[in-house]
């Protein structure tokens, strides 16, 4: 198989096959980022998905975060952050819980039966974080 590939950057990395039997290509980046995709994260001791200092690009989407100890999703001290599409159900303390943000954006996260009165937490030292599309629901 041909693919073209046209270099945008002059020392970008083209993708490789890991192997021969590889079924698709590698795909590298200059930009510093991280996604975090499709987990099922049920009846950890504390937090589903914790993320500390990642300072941009951080993507979590689709993932399964229920019956945790604290929280089903819970990030600190970043920037430029999506959380959108995840279930976050039946978790000890908080649905989402995002403290020292700026930039983060959560939209079309379902978050339901958590024990804490709020479903999802954003604290005092967030900036410029935007909520769009949640269903937070009977949350105790």
């Amino acid at each position: 198989m041909k693919l073209n590939i046209k270099k945008l950057v002059e020392d970008a990395q083209l993708p490789i096959y890991g192997s021969q039997y590889a079924a698709g290509m590698d795909v590298f980046s200059k930009e510093d980022y991280s996604i975090i995709l499709g987990n099922v994260c049920i009846g950890n001791g504390d937090t589903g998905i914790y993320t500390q200092s990642i300072r941009l690009y951080l993507t979590i989407v689709g993932n399964v975060c229920n019956t945790n100890g604290v929280a089903g999703i819970h990030i600190i001290n970043g920037n430029s952050t999506t959380i959108s599409d995840n279930n976050c159900r039946e978790n000890s303390t908080y649905g989402i819980y995002v403290e020292k943000y700026t930039g983060a954006i959560i939209n079309n996260n379902l978050v339901v039966n958590n024990t804490s009165a709020i479903g999802i937490e954003i604290d005092s030292d967030c900036n410029g974080c935007v909520l769009n599309g949640n269903i937070a629901a009977g949350n105790s």
